[in-house]
């Protein structure tokens, strides 16, 4: 169990913001693009929301919050390419 938690590169943190906060400022897109010094870490959400809380090597990162959907290439389109490579 020891060596498990030493060899994990990152820790995520849990509590650091109050889950009150968290939902109002992400619901207002109000997380600013930097460091925080009110809750002492370092934002890398360009939307304004952030979702977890992550320590490596005693920085604390705040993740961005993950899209609720991606943009998928055509599947014609990607047969086409698949296709016209293999005959090369």
């Amino acid at each position: 169990m020891q060596k498990e938690i030493q060899n994990k590169i990152y820790n995520e943190l849990v509590n650091i913001v109050p889950k009150n906060v968290l939902s109002i400022k992400n619901k207002a897109k109000s997380w600013t693009y930097g460091y925080n010094e009110k809750y002492n870490f370092v934002v890398i959400s360009k939307t304004g929301q952030i979702e977890n809380i992550i320590n490596i090597s005693g920085l604390n990162i705040a993740l961005p919050k993950a899209p609720k959907s991606f943009i998928k290439r055509s599947e014609k389109k990607r047969r086409a390419i698949l296709g016209s490579n293999r005959n090369s």
